[in-house]
């Protein structure tokens, strides 16, 4: 997804924070952390604040 769409954008973003929600569900929380961070700041820039999918990964963080 990197190379075919870039990392500002929500696709990118959802293949970046579905990565980072198995890492914590599997107790990976060191690699959760920095991956549903980044996912969060590119679908606040895309998306906005009100968007659920940035309202979605702010929870994910919140789990975490």
């Amino acid at each position: 997804y990197k190379k075919k769409v870039t990392e500002e954008n929500p696709y990118y973003a959802k293949v970046i924070s579905d990565l980072g929600t198995f890492y914590r569900m599997n107790a990976r929380y060191t690699e959760s952390e920095p991956l549903l961070t980044k996912a969060l700041g590119i679908r606040e820039r895309v998306l906005g604040t009100t968007h659920p999918d940035f309202i979605r990964t702010k929870e994910e963080l919140a789990i975490l």
